[in-house]
């Protein structure tokens, strides 16, 4: 009785382990409908780059299943980009057609290189399975204009070429000023009428193991017999290459009116300018440029040895480029024009005094100069992508002063045949400051140079020291040069020795001739 209650247990435990099994599979399938799918949001994107020139991402969004309830998708750019359209919705009539999203870049002027965006989604909806749903977009990669990803280096050229355009604009005005000193010096007893100096050209050419360069002056002189009335034309001319600063000419002439008196020179001129400068530096090109410039200027003597000398001038140019930069994704051309003006002024007191064997030569002057530049209207492109941009740059502020004096010592030969000796010792101490800012920078120097020259052979051999320093640096330099004339070019060669600021030799071997 007993085995065959166990037989009937065990068949019962079969019986209920089969029915399990069998029941398993209806089972799983009932815990799987019980957890229905969630739905997507379906994204595909061939296109994730965009340009600050226009060029859109583009982004296609759509559903994976029919809604119960319209879906709105709310969309958000950045900083960096902005989307069209702002709303995509769907109805259970268009849920399974894709619908577009242009991703566009915010064009600025920094230069970011490859930078990203990241655009936002959030979905509004009364269907409960997409309410609960989250989605992400992929960020977006931007693409800088050509003319942003060259607007910092552009900059920093156009800076350079404007403040050393008036700082030559400020040289050729002051020279007139340095030449005006010297004719009054020379006195105004013994001047004659008519043409004084008739129109000549003279210059030299120099060559050098680094450099080559053509350098000159031009120009014609003549005296009004009434009213000691003088009119001179001064002109300049430079063309200049070398390893280091590549191309340079320049062309000006200044035609000025003065009136002379025992005791002062009065004048105005009027001239311009045209120039050219090879970029090798950030970029390669040209800039040209071209201007005009017009003042007044005088001489007034006191005490019979101090000299007061002024001028006031304005300046008006308009320079144009055509610059090429390297870049990653390709050469950026870029090309545009800027016009500027300027107001130049300058006072400075010399003379000259007897001390025993010396002659002092004390010198002290001042100059101002203040120029504003346009907005620059750039044009770049980078293969077929062309963007246009302005360009500010600073205005232009300066306040120079100096103060020099020079010991000057001449020991000419007695004999027929012997050595000039001449010493020159000038120490020197110049500001520069920022007349807006109010920085100053102020540096100290010497200059001593002992030249002996061969009365007969016109051999001369120099000595010469050059010495500087500022509150962030200092130069020195000394130099042993021999140079020999050449009678039947009219030139010279020179050979010299030196030791540079950072302690080493240097050489150099230059030839020139007059013409």
């Amino acid at each position: 009785m007993a085995d065959q209650t166990k037989q009937r247990s065990v068949s019962l435990c079969k019986a209920v382990g089969l029915c399990a099994l069998l029941t398993m599979p209806s089972l799983g399938f009932a815990a799987q409908s019980a957890v229905p799918l969630l739905p997507e949001i379906l994204i595909s994107a061939d296109d994730l780059q965009a340009s600050e020139t226009g060029d859109p991402a583009v982004i296609r969004l759509s559903l994976s299943q029919q809604p119960d309830a319209v879906v709105t998708l709310n969309l958000q750019g950045d900083k960096e980009c902005r989307v069209s359209p702002n709303k995509l919705t769907y109805r259970s009539s268009n849920w399974d057609l894709a619908q577009t999203l242009s991703v566009l870049a915010i064009p600025d002027a920094a230069a970011e290189g490859l930078h990203r965006c990241q655009p936002r989604i959030s979905i509004e909806t009364e269907d409960r399975t997409y309410k609960a749903i989250a989605a992400t977009l992929p960020s977006v990669a931007i693409k800088d204009a050509p003319v942003d990803a060259v607007s910092e280096r552009l900059e920093t050229i156009l800076r350079k070429d404007f403040s050393s355009t008036l700082v030559q604009q400020q040289a050729i005005i002051s020279g007139i000023m340095t030449d005006a000193t010297r004719r009054l010096t020379r006195g105004y007893y013994g001047l004659k009428c008519g043409v004084v100096e008739p129109f000549d050209i003279s210059g030299h050419v120099e060559i050098k193991k680094t450099s080559r360069a053509v350098r000159g002056t031009f120009g014609e002189e003549t005296v009004a017999c009434h009213g000691a009335r003088r009119q001179i034309g001064s002109g300049r001319f430079a063309l200049s290459e070398s390893d280091t600063l590549g191309r340079q000419s320049l062309l000006s002439y200044t035609h000025m009116v003065e009136t002379h008196s025992p005791r002062a020179l009065k004048g105005r001129f009027v001239g311009g300018y045209g120039s050219e400068a090879a970029v090798e530096k950030l970029a390669m090109g040209t800039i040209s440029g071209a201007g005009t410039h017009a003042g007044l200027y005088g001489v007034q003597r006191f005490r019979k040895i101090l000299l007061l000398s002024y001028f006031a001038s304005a300046v008006l140019g308009h320079h144009s480029y055509d610059l090429q930069f390297p870049d990653s994704g390709g050469a950026i051309d870029a090309s545009g024009t800027y016009d500027y003006a300027a107001a130049l002024a300058g006072i400075g007191l010399s003379g000259q005094r007897s001390a025993g064997p010396f002659v002092l030569h004390p010198k002290a002057d001042l100059r101002l100069t203040y120029g504003e530049a346009s907005t620059s209207r750039v044009r770049a492109t980078q293969g077929p992508t062309q963007s246009f941009g302005n360009l500010d740059m600073p205005a232009y502020q300066g306040l120079r002063s100096g103060l020099e004096l020079g010991f000057e010592f001449d020991h000419p030969s007695l004999a027929s045949v012997g050595w000039d000796r001449a010493i020159w010792v000038a120490p020197r101490l110049g500001c520069l400051s920022d007349v807006v800012q109010g920085d100053l920078n102020c540096d100290s120097g010497l200059k001593m140079q002992f030249d002996a020259a061969h009365t007969v052979s016109q051999t001369r051999y120099s000595l010469g020291l050059d010495a500087q320093a500022d509150r962030t640096s200092r130069w020195r330099g000394v130099t042993v040069s021999r140079t020999v004339a050449l009678d039947s070019a009219g030139g010279h060669v020179r050979t010299s020795l030196g030791m540079n600021d950072r302690s080493k030799p240097t050489y150099e071997y230059a030839f020139s001739f007059e013409f």
